[in-house]
């Protein structure tokens, strides 16, 4: 590896043990520390010469690089790092000093801007500027410079810190770098006012719509990721006085609808857009609508009756109107037997063998409807005593008392695990007494 002031040239023998695949490129990498930030970056990849010259470096500045080979089999390991220094200018005793920075941003067109303010050297004739200790400019004449500028070629990030270093420049060569300016350029701009903001009202509910907040762009930014959404109680409104307590909710797309509100009902709205930085750009106009007046549940319809093992399973449509909607359950027509938000219902406990006859009726704050139509179930006639599967863990333990015969006194003890009751309604017979059988 051979330095110079403001390059450093690489060099590597070829890779070995590459089978029959001759073919050989190589990525280079390096890595250094500028200011007290460290940094990596990739300089080279698919690169098939075993040379490389890095160029535009800052003089005394140490620099790390490592590399790796690939074929068609695949990559190798990286090399270890190789730490290379630029050498240390001799001829140019003067060293410029960085007195200030102001950092700006422009939006026609979209720019992060510093500008660095130096000393004069008397002995320079012109200025060269580094950037993490790479060169973002030279031949500057004067004693200050813009970073940033569209046309300079080196675009700066919105809330992202530069280190910057000056050197001065004549026939002698280069001057030892400054000592390094630290800055930071400002925040992403907030979103602007989403427009075309609307509101329409609908029953206990409003709609809300816009169009996108869009920034200037990159690298400034300002486009609305996020919109939060402002409801208001005109009865207290203060404009001086709006709060995240206001917010009722946040969404990324460009509508939002606020639901379960009171009927007949004037609400004001607005929207603010929030960009990918979560800074916040302001508030549209106020936009306001009224809910529709509140609408009776209509009757409920298709109510179906399924009998089965001392119960009856009842189904049946929802009911349109103001939510919330609830159901009451009636058996005979006039016995209220239970109330439910769902559209079914299961009464239970009931006799074997015998019909019933079911209503339904729907409520909200308008009142109830009127009952539906009278739907009939008959239980069945037998209950189902054991569950699909069979008891388990069977277990038999046998107690004999012998004697001289060929029988046995005694008795088996037989034990399971319930299948579906809490008690044992089994009856089990043994067969095996050539006397009489056993219950």
């Amino acid at each position: 590896n051979v330095a110079d002031f403001n390059e450093i040239t690489l060099n590597w023998t070829d890779a070995g043990d590459t089978g029959d695949d001759g073919t050989i490129t190589y990525t280079l990498e390096r890595w250094w520390s500028a200011g007290g930030g460290n940094y990596s970056s990739t300089l080279a990849s698919g690169y098939t010469s075993q040379s490389y010259t890095d160029i535009d470096l800052l003089n005394t500045s140490e620099f790390f690089y490592r590399i790796k080979a690939h074929n068609a089999t695949g990559f190798s390991s990286w090399s270890g790092y190789s730490p290379v220094t630029t050498l240390v200018p001799t001829a140019f005793a003067d060293v410029a000093v960085v007195t200030a920075d102001t950092v700006t941003q422009t939006y026609v067109p979209p720019q992060n801007l510093v500008t660095l303010f130096w000393d004069e050297l008397s002995t320079a004739m012109s200025y060269r500027v580094y950037e993490r200790n790479l060169l973002v400019a030279e031949d500057i004449s004067e004693v200050m410079f813009t970073d940033g500028l569209t046309e300079n070629g080196h675009p700066l990030q919105t809330n992202t810190t530069y280190r910057y270093v000056v050197t001065g420049m004549n026939g002698s060569g280069e001057s030892s770098p400054s000592d390094p300016w630290v800055t930071t350029t400002l925040p992403e701009i907030a979103p602007p006012v989403p427009p075309d903001f609307t509101v329409n009202g609908g029953q206990n509910q409003n709609s809300l719509g816009w169009s996108a907040a869009i920034g200037p762009g990159d690298p400034v930014g300002g486009n609305a990721v996020q919109y939060n959404i402002y409801r208001f109680d005109m009865s207290d409104y203060d404009a001086d006085d709006i709060g995240s307590e206001d917010i009722i909710g946040s969404t990324s797309s460009l509508g939002y609808t606020d639901n379960n509100l009171e009927d007949n009902t004037y609400f004001c709205y607005a929207v603010s857009g929030v960009n990918s930085e979560s800074l916040e750009g302001g508030l549209t106009e106020l936009a306001c609508a009224s809910t529709n007046t509140q609408l009776p549940p209509s009757t409920p319809a298709n109510l179906s009756a399924s009998g089965g093992n001392q119960q009856v399973s009842l189904s049946w449509s929802s009911s349109s109107g103001s939510p919330p909607i609830t159901y009451q359950v009636y058996r005979y027509g006039d016995i209220f037997i239970g109330q439910t938000s769902s559209t079914s219902f299961t009464d239970q406990g009931l006799s074997k063998s015998t019909e019933y006859s079911y209503t339904v009726a729907a409520f909200n704050e308008a009142g109830p409807s009127a009952p539906s139509e009278m739907v009939y179930a008959t239980t069945s006639s037998q209950g189902s005593l054991l569950a699909p599967y069979p008891p388990e863990s069977l277990t038999a333990e046998l107690t004999v008392n012998a004697r001289a015969s060929n029988y046995i006194d005694g008795y088996v003890d037989v034990d399971w695990s319930s299948a579906y009751f809490e008690s044992d309604p089994f009856e089990l017979s043994y067969s095996g007494n050539p006397f009489s059988a056993m219950v």
